[in-house]
C-alpha cells in the first residue's frame, strides 16, 4: 500500500510460527530506502513513522528475523512505499524589458516560488537564434546580467528561458524577451588641456596642443583663437604651437587655441607663456702653470722682464719674444703647429736692456716690428723707477724672420710701461705712444716715422698731462 508522510507505520511479524519448537527472539532490520527509526525492533510487531520522501515517493524495505529455542534462524522481507503529493513549483522570469546597446540588461527570476517547498535549481539558457554572442553573469541564479550586444541598426530581440526545480525534483519554466536597441555613436567634442611655454628674451618657445578628445579615430585642426599681446605664435598643421616673444620683452603672456574635430565639434585652451631675463655666465678664465719655459740652456736669458706672444713673423703661427734686461737683447722663439715654440730663439740687439716689449707696423711694409722700453744707462734700475733714462728703441723686421739694428729715441725719456700702437694719422704706418714722458713723467709723447718705408727716424709730439 501506499502510505502517506507522517503516518505510524506497523511492522507485524506476530503470525511467525516454529513448528517444533518456541521463537525466542525477533529482530526488525531497515535495508533500503530513506532512513527511519524503528520502534521495538526486537518485538514482533514494531512500528515507525513514515518519512516525507525527497522526491514523489519511496519505497522501504525492511526484514524480520526469528531465532527459536534451538538457534535456527529464519528471516522474511516487506516492503513499505510512502508517497508524497507535490505541487509544482512556478517558473516567474520577469517582464520583458527593452535596453540599448552597451547598457546591463537584468533577467530577473526572483519571482519563481514552490508552493509546498523550495527552487532547488535554476538554469537561464538563451533560446534564440541571433548571430551575437551574450555571456551571463550566472546563469544558475535566479537573477543575473549581460551586457547589451553592438546589434547593428534596426536592434535585436533575444529570448531566454528560466528552468526551476523544486526541492521534490518537480520542473517548470518560463521564458521572457529583452529588445537591444540600436544607438548611433555619440561625438564628443575635443577638451584639449592647457599648456605652459617658458622661454628665455628674445628667444622662441613651443609647446605641442593635444586633443584630448576620448573618441578613436576622430581628426583634428587647429586654430589661433586668441592672440599674444607681446609676441607673435605660429601653429603647425599638427598642433605645434610657437611663440615668438617681441624684441626685449619679459614677463607672461598668454595665447588660446581652438581644437575642431572631424564632426565639427571644438574646444580649446589657453597657453601661457613666460619669458625670463637670460642667465648670465660669467666664464672666469683659470691660469694652470703646465710647465715652465727655460729655452735653449746654451742661450738662455739671464733676466727676463718683458714677453710679447703675437704672429710676429707673419707665417700663422704665435711666436713669443722676450726681452732680456740684462743682456741688452731680445729673443725670439718661433711657434710652430703644434702649438709650442722653438727651443733655440734667434737673438737681436735691443739697443739697452729690455723693460717692456710691444709689436706694430711701424714702417708700414705690412710686417710686424718690435717696439721696446730699454735703459740705455745701463744703471740696474729695471721697472722699478717711473721716469727718466727710458728710451723707447724700434726694431724693423726684415721680413724673413730677421730684425734691423734697433733705432733708440735717446733724446727723450718715457717709462718703463708698454707703449701702444696704431695708425692714427691713416698713412698706413703704425704711430708709437708711451707714457711717463717730460721732466715730470707725467706726459705722453707720440712717436712717427718720418720716413716710412726707408728705415725708421723718430719725430715726436709731446701730449702734456693737463695737471
Amino acid at each position: 500500500d501506499n502510505i502517506a508522510p507522517g503516518t505510524t507505520v506497523t511492522l507485524d511479524g506476530s503470525a511467525s510460527y516454529d513448528s517444533d519448537g518456541t521463537i525466542v527472539s525477533y529482530l526488525w532490520t531497515q535495508y533500503s530506502g530513506e532512513e527511519v527509526t524503528i520502534t521495538n525492533p526486537t518485538n514482533p510487531v514494531a512500528s515507525f513513522i513514515a518519512p516525507n520522501p525527497t522526491y514523489l515517493s519511496t519505497v522501504i524495505g525492511f526484514s524480520l528475523t526469528a531465532t527459536d529455542s534451538d538457534g535456527y534462524q529464519s528471516t522474511s522481507y516487506t516492503f513499505v512505499s510512502v508517497t508524497t503529493s507535490n505541487a509544482t513549483p512556478v517558473a516567474d522570469a520577469g517582464a520583458d524589458t527593452t535596453v540599448n546597446e552597451g547598457q546591463t540588461a537584468t533577467l530577473d527570476g526572483s519571482a519563481s516560488y514552490d508552493p509546498d517547498g523550495t527552487i532547488a535549481t535554476v538554469i537561464w539558457t538563451r533560446v534564440d537564434s541571433l548571430p551575437y554572442t551574450i555571456v551571463l553573469a550566472d546563469p544558475t541564479s535566479l537573477t543575473t546580467t549581460f551586457t547589451a550586444p553592438d546589434v547593428g541598426a534596426g536592434g535585436a530581440t533575444f529570448t531566454f528561458n528560466l528552468l526551476v526545480y523544486d526541492d521534490k525534483g518537480t520542473p517548470a519554466y518560463d521564458e521572457v524577451l529583452v529588445t537591444v536597441n540600436d544607438v548611433a555613436t555619440v561625438n564628443h567634442p575635443p577638451s584639449p588641456p592647457n599648456k605652459a611655454i617658458s622661454t628665455t628674451r628674445d628667444s622662441s618657445g613651443s609647446v605641442a596642443i593635444t586633443a584630448g578628445d576620448p573618441d578613436a579615430g576622430d581628426t583634428f585642426q587647429y586654430s589661433i583663437k586668441t592672440l599674444p599681446a607681446h609676441g607673435a605664435v605660429a601653429l603647425s598643421a599638427s598642433g605645434l604651437a610657437t611663440y615668438v616673444p617681441e624684441l626685449g620683452f619679459t614677463g607672461s603672456d598668454s595665447f588660446s587655441v581652438t581644437v575642431t574635430d572631424n564632426h565639427g565639434a571644438s574646444g580649446f585652451c589657453v597657453v601661457s607663456v613666460t619669458v625670463t631675463a637670460p642667465s648670465t655666465v660669467i666664464d672666469e678664465p683659470v691660469l694652470v702653470i703646465s710647465t715652465t719655459f727655460t729655452g735653449d740652456p746654451a742661450s738662455t736669458f739671464t733676466d727676463a722682464l718683458a714677453v710679447l706672444i703675437e704672429d710676429i713673423s707673419g707665417d700663422g703661427y704665435a711666436d713669443m719674444a722676450v726681452g732680456d734686461a740684462t743682456g741688452a737683447g731680445v729673443f725670439v722663439y718661433l711657434g710652430n703647429a703644434a702649438g709650442g715654440f722653438s727651443a733655440t730663439p734667434l737673438s737681436f740687439p735691443a739697443g739697452g736692456k729690455v723693460l717692456a716689449i710691444t709689436s706694430g707696423d711701424i714702417n708700414g711694409d705690412g710686417v710686424q716690428d718690435l717696439v721696446l722700453v730699454v735703459d740705455t744707462a745701463v744703471t740696474g734700475r729695471k721697472g722699478a723707477a717711473v721716469s727718466g733714462g727710458f728710451n723707447l728703441s724700434v726694431l724693423l723686421s726684415d721680413g724673413s724672420g730677421g730684425y734691423e739694428d734697433p733705432a733708440v729715441d735717446t733724446s727723450g725719456s718715457v717709462a718703463p710701461s708698454t707703449p701702444a700702437t696704431g695708425d692714427l694719422d691713416g698713412d698706413g704706418a703704425d704711430e708709437i705712444a708711451a707714457a711717463g714722458a717730460g721732466a715730470q713723467g707725467n706726459n705722453v709723447v707720440v712717436y712717427d716715422d718720418s720716413d716710412p718705408g726707408a728705415g725708421f727716424t723718430f719725430e715726436s709730439l709731446l701730449i702734456p698731462s693737463p695737471n
